[in-house]
C-alpha cells in the first residue's frame, strides 16, 4: 500500500511540473517585505520557483520562492503591476532547481544555475521599491487637563537592488516628525520639537559569488545584532562556502534621536558560520567582539553570541547571549572581570499541522556605559529580570485559530513574581466571505497592581486591498497599596483603501473614555509605494 501510494504521489507530482503550473495556490497574507503562499512542497513548490499572479486572467506580479514548507511558501517580489492581496490566484511559471548558498550580511541569496541566461538576466537587471507617506496624528483632550497633542510626520523608504547592473544594493529608511504639545504636565518637556531618525541609510557590496563583501554608512546587520547600529563600515571575506569573518568600524548614533556623533567610536571584529538550506537541517553561529570608546575611555567592551538550527518549518531553536568584559572604570564599578548582561533563548516545535510550541526565556541586566560613569552606584539599577513564556497555536480546518500563552517573570529584589496570561483567537470568513472575527483576553499580576485586559475585533477585507475595521478593548486594574479599581475602553474605527497610482490612504479615528484618560484620536496617512 505504502508503494502504491508513493507511485501515485509521484505521478501527480509529474502531471503538475509537465502542465506547469498548481492548481488552488493562493495568496494567502502580504507582509512588508514577502507574500505568502498556500501551497508548499506538495504542491510541488520548491526554492527558486517562480510563481505569476493573476487577476481576471490578467498577470499583475512575479514572485520567486524563498522559503517553502511542506503547505506553504514565502516569496519575494520579481515585478509587479498592480496590487497583491489575499485570495488572488498563483500559477507556476518555471519550476528551475535554484540550489541555497551562505547568505550574505542581510538576507540568504540563491545561487544561479550555471547557464540559465534568463536567471543570469534577472540577476543582473536594477529592482527599486519603496514608499513615501504623510502622517497626521492628533489627541484631543476631553478629560479637562487639556493635553491636546498634534504630530505630523513624514515617512520615506528606499530599496534598490543590483545598481549598475553589479550587486550593489542601496537600503534608505528614515522619519521626520514634529511634536506639538497643548498642554505639558512638565515645564522640562518642550512644547514643540522636532523628532527626526534615520533608521538606514546604507550602501552595500553582496555579490555571493565574489570573497569580499561591503557594507558603508549608517548600517546594522542581523548576523551581529548585539552590536547595534553604526555609522560606518563593514568588510566581510568569505573563506569557504560556509565560514567567513569581518571587521566594522566608525561612530555610534546618537541614542535617542539616532543623530550622527563622533564622541563615541565603535570597532569589532566578527566571525559567521552557515550551513544547509532552510528547507532541511540549518546552522547558523556568529560571535562578534565590540567595543566603544569615548575618546580613550572604554564605554562598553563586549561579546556576542548568536546561534540558531533549525529543520524546515518542523522545529527551531534560537539564541544570543552578551558577556561584557570590564576593565578601569567599569571593573571598579561591577567589581567582576566578566558579567553577563543579557541571554535569550528561543525554541519553536510544530507538534503537527494544527499545533506549534513556542517556549522563550530571557535574561538581562543592566551594564555600565561611558554615561554612568559619574553616576551615583545608589543610583543605578543593575538587577537581574529573568522571565519564562509558553505559548501554544492551534488552527482548525484552516478557519479556526486559538492562541494561548503565559509567562512569570522575576526580578532580583521584587518579593513578588509577574504572572501574565493571555488567549486569543480569529474566525476566518466569519458568516461572510472575507470577514475575520478576532479577539483578546489577557490577565497580569505583579508587585503594584493586578489586572486584565481585552480586545475584539471585526474587519471586512475587500478585493483590490481595501479594508474596514471596528475595535472595542477595555482594561482594568487594581493597585495594590489603595485597592482601588480603575477601568478604562476604548473604541476605534480602522480603514485602508488603495488608490490609483499605486497610491493608498490609512486611517483611525479611537475614542477612550474611563478613569485614567477620556479623549479622542484620529490618525490618517496617505502614501505612495512604488
Amino acid at each position: 500500500m505504502e508503494t502504491r501510494q508513493r507511485i501515485i504521489y509521484l505521478l501527480l507530482f509529474v502531471v503538475m511540473i509537465s502542465t506547469g503550473y498548481a492548481t488552488d495556490l493562493k495568496v494567502s497574507y502580504l507582509s512588508a517585505e514577502h507574500v505568502y503562499i498556500e501551497g508548499g512542497r506538495s504542491e510541488g513548490i520548491r526554492i527558486g520557483t517562480i510563481l505569476v499572479i493573476k487577476k481576471e486572467g490578467k498577470k499583475i506580479a512575479e514572485l520567486e520562492v524563498i522559503y517553502v514548507s511542506e503547505h506553504s511558501a514565502s516569496c519575494k517580489i520579481i515585478s509587479s503591476q498592480g496590487m497583491i492581496e489575499p485570495g488572488d490566484k498563483a500559477e507556476i511559471l518555471s519550476n528551475a532547481a535554484i540550489p541555497a548558498i551562505v547568505a550574505t550580511a542581510s538576507e540568504q541569496r540563491e545561487r544561479l544555475t550555471p547557464g540559465d541566461e534568463n536567471s543570469k538576466a534577472e540577476k543582473s537587471r536594477t529592482r527599486i521599491r519603496g514608499s513615501f507617506s504623510l502622517q497626521w496624528y492628533h489627541f484631543e483632550d476631553k478629560s479637562g487637563k487639556n493635553y491636546h497633542f498634534d504630530q505630523p510626520a513624514i515617512r520615506f523608504s528606499l530599496k534598490a537592488k543590483n545598481l549598475w547592473a553589479r550587486q550593489f544594493h542601496l537600503d534608505l529608511k528614515m522619519r521626520a516628525r514634529y511634536h506639538d504639545r497643548h498642554g505639558r504636565s512638565s515645564t522640562l518637556v518642550p512644547a514643540t520639537d522636532w523628532r527626526n531618525r534615520i533608521y538606514r541609510l546604507m550602501i552595500a557590496y553582496s555579490d555571493p559569488d565574489k570573497p569580499l563583501q561591503f557594507a558603508a554608512g549608517r548600517i546594522s546587520s542581523t548576523f551581529i545584532s548585539g552590536v547595534g547600529y553604526l555609522d560606518g563600515i563593514q568588510l566581510q571575506h568569505q573563506l569557504s562556502r560556509i565560514i567567513s569573518w569581518g571587521l566594522f568600524g566608525g561612530f555610534q548614533p546618537e541614542y535617542l534621536e539616532s543623530e550622527f556623533q563622533t564622541d563615541l567610536k565603535k570597532f569589532g571584529i566578527f566571525l559567521k558560520y552557515l550551513n544547509g538550506s532552510r528547507d532541511t537541517f540549518r546552522s547558523q553561529i556568529s560571535i562578534s567582539a565590540t567595543g566603544t570608546y569615548h575618546g580613550s575611555t572604554v564605554s562598553r567592551e563586549f561579546l556576542y553570541l548568536q546561534s540558531s538550527f533549525s529543520k524546515g518549518s518542523l522545529w527551531n531553536i534560537y539564541q544570543s547571549l552578551e558577556l561584557d568584559l570590564n576593565r578601569d572604570w567599569r571593573k571598579e564599578k561591577t567589581d567582576q572581570t566578566l558579567s553577563i548582561s543579557s541571554i535569550y533563548l528561543s525554541g519553536n516545535l510544530q507538534i503537527n499541522q494544527m499545533t506549534s510550541l513556542q517556549l522563550t526565556y530571557d535574561n538581562r541586566k543592566n551594564y555600565y556605559t561611558y554615561q554612568y560613569v559619574s553616576l551615583a552606584d545608589s543610583l543605578f539599577d543593575d538587577a537581574f529580570r529573568h522571565g519564562l513564556r509558553l505559548n501554544l497555536n492551534f488552527r482548525f480546518q484552516k478557519k479556526y485559530r486559538l492562541n494561548i500563552s503565559g509567562g512569570i517573570r522575576k526580578r532580583k529584589d521584587d518579593s513578588r513574581l509577574t504572572y501574565s496570561y493571555h488567549a486569543g483567537g480569529s474566525i476566518n470568513n466569519f458568516i461572510f466571505n472575507r470577514v475575520f472575527l478576532t479577539g483578546r483576553v489577557g490577565a497580569y499580576s505583579n508587585l503594584y497592581t493586578r489586572g486584565f485586559n481585552f480586545t475584539l475585533q471585526l474587519q471586512q477585507r475587500f478585493y483590490q486591498g481595501h479594508s474596514l475595521a471596528i475595535l472595542f478593548g477595555g482594561q482594568q486594574y487594581h493597585l495594590r497599596q489603595k485597592n482601588d479599581a480603575y477601568r478604562n475602553q476604548w473604541m476605534r474605527f480602522n480603514t485602508q483603501i488603495e488608490l490609483p497610482w499605486r497610491l493608498y490612504f490609512s486611517g483611525y479615528y479611537e475614542y477612550d473614555f474611563g478613569d485614567d484618560l477620556e479623549g479622542q484620536r484620529i490618525f490618517a496617512e496617505i502614501g505612495y509605494r512604488w
